[in-house]
């Protein structure tokens, strides 16, 4: 039985996050908040207010948007990553703002200006397992938009993801600019893309999300590469041994 007093709305959201921030803001703190600021404010307000998007909250590196329309929503998400292919085009690769964008339709519990519920938490799961400059879409998104619009998307199939307890088609933007991501779950198809790395993953199925336990990579030649967090799920405690082509190093994560 619903509660008395709990405002609720079917609505279309998205969550977007910066790939690296952790190390984008050791390496450069002042250039790296100037950079977001200006991305902020010549992109993502711009576009919002054009596709009529609500900011309903930024946290450092991520954001938090809602649209009344789907449509909306979706064309917002692409126009910012492929602004954004422009804007890095003169920055060094180890000093790119790029962005992981996750779009859900589903309800949401409304608390003043806050959003709250499965439909947010989906979007942010989403999000997670794009690929750097990628947008995922949910199933409920795709049959919106399938038909209004000219964007290709590519169907990854049903996902299980972390504190959903229902699994979540998902479907995969397939722009060029987007860079590659597997489309199978499973440890193969992570080391697949790892071409340059012997590596030994040690690990045990469950719902945590790999992205969740593998860092961002530093650019050292022995820090794994950030694909390996893409559609593999992992034991909470994950032992990762890799040899690099001219380096050894043994490196241990824990959540």
């Amino acid at each position: 039985m619903a509660r008395e007093g709990i405002e609720r709305r079917l609505t279309t959201i998205m969550s977007a996050d910066v790939v690296g921030y952790s190390r984008l803001m050791a390496a450069d703190e002042a250039g790296t908040f100037a950079q977001l600021k200006t991305h902020r404010r010549e992109v993502i307000e711009p576009k919002a207010t054009e596709h009529h998007g609500r900011v309903v909250k930024l946290t450092g590196d991520g954001t938090l948007m809602e649209f009344t329309s789907v449509v909306d929503a979706v064309n917002f998400a692409v126009e910012v990553q492929q602004a954004m292919v422009g804007r890095n085009a003169s920055v060094p690769e180890d000093l790119q703002i790029k962005y992981r964008i996750g779009i859900n339709l589903g309800e949401i519990i409304v608390d003043g200006e806050d959003i709250y519920g499965d439909g947010v938490n989906i979007a942010a799961r989403l999000e997670g397992l794009a690929a750097p400059g990628g947008i995922y879409i949910s199933g409920k998104v795709y049959e919106e938009v399938r038909n209004k619009l000219s964007i290709a998307f590519e169907d990854l199939g049903e996902q299980e993801v972390k504190n959903i307890p229902e699994p979540v088609r998902v479907y995969r933007w397939t722009d060029a600019a987007a860079e590659p991501t597997t489309g199978t779950a499973g440890v193969e198809a992570a080391l697949c893309l790892v071409k340059t790395w012997s590596a030994r993953l040690i690990a045990r199925w469950s719902h945590a999300d790999v992205g969740d336990l593998v860092p961002d990579s530093s650019g050292d030649p022995c820090s794994p590469p950030e694909i390996v967090r893409q559609h593999v799920k992992w034991d909470a405690a994950m032992v990762v041994e890799h040899e690099c082509e001219h380096l050894r190093c043994g490196v241990e994560w824990h959540p």
